[in-house]
């Protein structure tokens, strides 16, 4: 009997479903929908349009007209937010338009625009905030000067000079050993006067090259072509910034466990173990002497001694042997100085025929 009621009940439950699906409303239920209000803007921006690059000082800046609008109030300012104290500040314009003239703009930066509407209810609220900034066309390609074109026995550290190009804020210039200049052996950006001298250090003697130079404004932004490219030979003597000689052993005890392997350019003496300049020496021997050339390149201007630096290969001592012109162990030199005789480089011409002594046998030192 509970079996049959519990089956009467769903039964009656099905049903009473049944009658209610049937009964639904499928249509789409409309809900209401509070629109946000809407947030009162100022006058629309019209140009210079937003982001935009500007060729000239004065510029001319318009936007659309406000209603009831009796007059605008127009400012630009470096700060995006105007916290700052604006560029240009103008109220009372009737007018929906004005044009900048005689305003420190500089070139390269962002600047920032709004306009403001007086209306006899009160002011409106500001405009959108627009930026732009001002890029001037490049300028004109540098006219070169000096040295001429073809020009022969030129200095090391030559004076570049070229004519002023109009707009131009900064200079480039580039020095090549080929036409194409590739590779370039001096790049130097950001000059401001229409002149360079070389530093020493990169011209080789009696060699060919080639320079030209092109200009910038704008922070770089606008870049003009290059000049026409000119050429010139070095001076044709020693090389450039280089002492080179040869050293004589008189000894020649060799200790084999040392090598010769460095003659230094010193400003002092006796000189530090770390070099100015080295080079690798190869004693040969010659005729009934041994014999090493040596060659000290990239010396600035200055007065320099040169030593033979002996070192040690089992061990990372190093030990300062000989010492230009002056061997008083093996040889009787009156008045040998106690302070070697100095070499001097001047105009980063370099000196040749340096020629010193030193010895071979390791037991000998001079100090």
């Amino acid at each position: 009997m509970k079996i049959k009621n519990h089956l009467l009940l769903i039964v009656l439950l099905v049903l009473v479903s049944f009658v209610f699906q049937n009964c639904k409303n499928e249509a789409p239920i409309q809900t209401t929908q509070t629109n946000p209000p809407s947030v009162p803007t100022g006058p629309g921006l019209v140009s210079p349009a937003n982001e935009s690059i500007v060729l000239e000082f004065n510029i001319p800046f318009t936007w659309q007209s406000y209603e009831s609008a009796t007059s605008y109030r127009f400012m630009i300012s470096q700060d995006a937010n105007f916290a700052t104290g604006p560029l240009v500040d103008t109220s009372g314009l009737t007018n929906t338009n004005y044009t900048t003239h005689n305003v420190a703009f500089a070139t390269g930066i962002y600047y920032y625009w709004r306009v403001i509407a007086s209306t006899p209810s009160g002011n409106s609220p500001w405009s959108v905030v627009w930026r732009y900034r001002i890029v001037l066309p490049p300028p004109p390609a540098p006219i070169l000067s000096s040295p001429d074109s073809g020009a022969i026995n030129q200095l090391y550290a030559p004076l570049f000079t070229w004519h002023a190009a109009p707009t131009a804020d900064f200079y480039r210039l580039q020095v090549s050993a080929s036409s194409s200049f590739s590779p370039v052996l001096f790049d130097s950006n950001r000059i401001y006067t229409p002149q360079l001298q070389l530093p020493g250090l990169y011209l080789a003697s009696n060699s060919h090259y080639f320079w030209r130079v092109n200009g910038s404004n704008s922070q770089g932004l606008s870049v003009g072509p290059w000049s026409t490219i000119w050429n010139f030979t070095t001076i044709n003597g020693p090389e450039a910034n280089t002492i080179k000689g040869t050293i004589t052993f008189v000894d020649t005890n060799f200790v084999f466990n040392f090598g010769f392997y460095v003659a230094s350019a010193y400003t002092s003496w006796p000189p530090p173990v770390q070099p100015v300049s080295e080079d690798s020496v190869n004693i040969v021997k010659v005729g009934n002497v041994y014999q090493a050339t040596y060659r000290l390149p990239r010396l600035a201007n200055g007065n320099y001694v040169v030593a033979m630096n002996l070192s040690n290969y089992i061990s990372p001592i190093n030990i300062i042997e000989g010492i230009y012109g002056c061997d008083t162990v093996h040889l009787n030199y009156s008045q040998c100085p106690f302070n070697p005789t100095r070499v001097t480089i001047t105009n980063n011409f370099g000196v040749e025929n340096i020629n010193f002594l030193s010895w071979a046998d390791t037991t000998q030192k001079i100090y």
